[in-house]
């Protein structure tokens, strides 16, 4: 157990031995809760971080699975749920901000690279 002072602007130092076991950096991010008298800190994690580490664990486990598995379980496939005509409307709302840019030619051009396909040949 360490000991620690807080100073006059009531800041606590984190002793250097903890700051080195734990890869304490400046900028880290702690929470901080109150249980009675007891302060109780945990270290503050990305959420992208979390989602990462998450990901690559269950890809060194096998756990993955590919898109077309997945849309296999679904009726209609990926395109289950599909509204056509709300994609239409974000498309148009969105675009919208862009002078230069034609909703209906940014549309047929999303169906056209469906019909040709842009994934290279032999991927499922």
């Amino acid at each position: 157990m360490h000991s620690v002072r807080v100073d006059a602007k009531g800041r606590l130092s984190i002793p250097k031995a903890a700051r080195d076991k734990l890869a304490v950096r400046p900028g880290d991010v702690f929470y901080m809760e109150i249980e009675g008298s007891v302060l109780r800190f945990s270290r503050a994690q990305n959420p992208f971080d979390a989602l990462a580490e998450g990901t690559a664990a269950e890809y060194r486990a096998g756990r993955t699975r590919k898109v077309h598995e997945i849309a296999g379980e679904r009726d209609g496939g990926l395109d289950a749920g599909y509204d056509s005509e709300a994609a239409r409307a974000a498309i148009v709302k969105f675009s919208g901000s862009w002078s230069d840019l034609d909703p209906d030619k940014i549309i047929a051009e999303i169906y056209r690279r469906r019909q040709v396909g842009s994934r290279p040949a032999g991927r499922p």
